[in-house]
């Protein structure tokens, strides 16, 4: 028997020198200490990293070609304190990160031009956040107030040309979106800006508020429970106000327009747009009007 493997064995090695055979070495995987294959610690899918299977893992690192963080990918994973995201990521979606309290720093690379609702909430030690591009390219990356929250303790990302400072208001396509400092007590809208929408609902401690005169329509809901609101300027600029727009602003006694009486007559106001108001009259240039 051993004669005859001696044998096949010779003749293995002289068909490899005959004939150049090329014998490639398998690939390497991962073997844990119990000699098993490891599976890898991000799950994948059609290019998209849809989960984390080890919730207690300290560190990751997405495999290159991802493309996607998936809704909820690394939900939960406490101990994640760093996380190396490649360059092939464009979108990180909603609740991405979400109660990773140990993740302290992130860089975003400059490929990502979406950010999900959500996505680093209640990541509570999150004070250092870069971003691979320009800060042109961050502003204009959708949603990118989601990276910022009352528990998120970053005020800046650090891009390649600049650093970009959280604003208090954030403002997307003419349009103010979100207040980024609920506890703010006086707020100067930027010049530009023509909608507010929803902006300061439920801010309670905002006592005054500049509108600027490019405002044309003021949402829905911008200043509900505004409670601490005093007085607002709204500028003749404004032909359309929203639904409960400044509903339960239980302090704001004074309302004053920049138009005239008839312009103030003319502009589309939405049902319940000053309910709960304490005001009954608003102040225009030429004289009074109700509310």
């Amino acid at each position: 028997m051993k004669i005859r493997r001696l044998c096949i064995a010779l003749l293995l090695v002289a068909a490899v020198a005959d004939n150049a055979i090329a014998v490639t070495a398998p690939k390497a995987v991962n073997i844990g200490s119990d000699g098993e294959r490891q599976k890898p610690v991000v799950l994948v899918e059609d290019g998209v990293a849809v989960g984390c299977r080890d919730k207690s893992v300290t560190s990751v690192e997405i495999p290159a070609g991802v493309t996607k963080i998936g809704n909820g990918a690394f939900y939960g994973c406490k101990a994640l304190a760093s996380v190396v995201i490649p360059e092939s990521v464009t979108e990180i979606d909603w609740y991405a990160f979400y109660g990773c309290k140990a993740l302290a720093s992130v860089v975003i690379p400059a490929g990502v031009t979406e950010i999900g609702e959500s996505a680093f909430l209640e990541c509570w030690a999150l004070t250092s956040v870069e971003f691979g591009g320009t800060v042109a390219q961050w502003e204009a990356v959708k949603g990118k107030d989601n990276l910022f929250n009352v528990y998120v303790h970053a005020t800046s990302v650090k891009c390649a040309d600049g650093v970009w400072q959280k604003p208090v208001v954030l403002v997307e396509g003419g349009v103010a979106v979100k207040c980024l400092d609920k506890s703010a007590a006086s707020v100067e809208i930027p010049a530009g800006v023509t909608e507010i929408d929803g902006t300061f609902d439920g801010c309670t401690s905002l006592a005054s508020v500049v509108i600027p005169d490019s405002v044309t329509r003021i949402g829905g809901w911008t200043f509900k429970d505004c409670t601490a609101l005093a007085s607002v300027v709204i500028p003749d600029s404004v032909t359309k106000i929203g639904w409960e727009a400044f509903k339960n602003c239980k302090a704001l006694a004074s309302v004053a327009f920049g138009g005239t009486v008839a312009q103030w007559k003319a502009v589309e106001k939405e049902p319940s747009w000053h309910k709960g108001v304490p005001a009954k009259s608003v102040k225009c240039a030429d004289g009074e009007a109700r509310l």
